[in-house]
């Protein structure tokens, strides 16, 4: 593969060797092996069937529709950079609920949950449609490789009657992907659902929450005011009820609470209005080649290079809140949007276009624009000329 050779050389500079021999492990083994040969995936699959991944609950909520909620999305795929982004298919995103699961399984990593007579969970770890597509399969692969086969293979065919519970109420917020995007725009959300009084009636709810959480994710817990949550070791844990909501995508409703939710404490001057340009100089790829010279033309509409890196989630969250434009490489920076209110999105791609922020803008009702850049591998390459054109269509149509 192009670009591999630079890709591990930048690994090693930020990562250190051991951690940077440890991903290049997981990605030979739990990526290329597991998740690309169907023998042994194929063989667990078939223990499971169609038939268990229907929802075994009970249904305990369910957030009122309107119009705006029933807006149409597309999935979250690879599309030809020839292929403009608004003849992708789209679809409905369902009305969001929250089920109530008894006598439950929980494995961290993924974070799946599996009832005692074996009936997996798909809303722990996929939206119903990315579960039919090939998630049903991908965290098969992950159980694999965190827990071994024999212990998959035993679950998955016959699991033990619970006899002991580690928890009485658990409502996991467990990212499939640990990563920043995963954790702020599917699970962060879904917190909307612990204001609901028939959730926290009675006894208390425990948050399960990754073991030792980077600063991002408690930061970003502390913006919504959660400060009580238990981490959870890697392993297998049990639950009375497990409390599981729909997604893990976000829909309006639930977006709309997050959002208002990180901002209520923050400080925001309403004469603000940012045009962020998000730099990937610090990613091992997709960083812009031609960085220097789309800022250089930037610059004149006042845009302002950020290494979001660099800021802590506050500052990210006060970044986009003001944010009238943002253009950058696509990344799980962009995945901030949760935080703006009204902003122009444009999006640079190398040959081909992933449609992940598209959708997001979509579910937020922003404006969005793709540019196709060339591949340079592990990099990319964008006309600077292109992206200040947008610019200034953009700033035009707002005149």
């Amino acid at each position: 593969m192009r670009g591999t050779a630079t890709r591990v050389r930048r690994k090693l500079q930020s990562d250190g060797y051991l951690h940077t021999l440890r991903s290049i492990w997981k990605e030979i083994y739990l990526i290329n092996f597991l998740t690309y040969t169907p023998k042994i995936r194929n063989y667990l699959y078939e223990k499971i069937g169609p038939s268990e991944v229907d929802k075994q609950a009970h249904m305990v909520a369910d957030l009122s529709t309107n119009a705006h909620s029933q807006i149409e999305i597309p999935d979250k795929v690879w599309i030809s950079g020839d292929m403009p982004v608004n003849e992708a298919r789209t679809y409905n995103i369902p009305s969001p609920r929250l089920y109530l699961y008894k006598n439950c399984y929980l494995f961290t990593p993924p974070g799946l949950g599996m009832t005692e007579n074996g009936e997996i969970i798909p809303d722990t770890v996929a939206s119903e449609l990315a579960w039919k597509r090939n998630r049903n399969k991908t965290f098969l692969s992950r159980l694999i490789y965190e827990h071994g086969l024999l212990t998959t293979q035993k679950m998955v065919k016959s699991p033990d009657k619970i006899t002991r519970y580690d928890f009485d109420r658990l409502f996991p917020i467990y990212p499939f992907w640990h990563n920043y995007f995963h954790w702020t725009a599917e699970c962060l959300p879904k917190l909307l659902w612990l204001k609901n009084e028939d959730v926290v009636t009675g006894k208390d709810v425990v948050i399960g929450f990754p073991p030792d959480p980077p600063g991002w994710m408690t930061e970003s817990l502390e913006l919504l005011g959660i400060q009580k949550y238990h981490e959870l070791d890697d392993g297998i844990y049990t639950a009375k009820e497990l409390i599981v909501p729909s997604g893990p995508e976000p829909a309006p409703q639930e977006c709309e609470w997050f959002r208002d939710q990180a901002l209520s404490d923050l400080n925001l001057d309403k004469t603000v209005s940012n045009r962020v340009y998000v730099s990937r100089e610090n990613a091992n790829r997709r960083r812009v080649v031609n960085r220097d010279e789309i800022m250089e033309q930037l610059s004149d509409y006042s845009f302002k290079s950020y290494v979001l890196e660099d800021l802590s989630v506050k500052e990210q969250a006060t970044l986009f809140a003001n944010a009238e434009i943002v253009v950058g490489p696509h990344g799980a920076g962009f995945a901030n949007l949760m935080y703006s209110r009204n902003t122009t999105v444009i999006e640079l791609f190398g040959s081909r276009k992933k449609l992940t922020y598209f959708r997001l803008s979509k579910l937020l009702d922003f404006e969005y624009e793709a540019i196709i850049g060339e591949e340079q591998p592990p990099d990319i390459r964008v006309d600077a000329e292109k992206v200040c054109d947008v610019v200034k269509q953009v700033l035009k149509s707002t005149e």
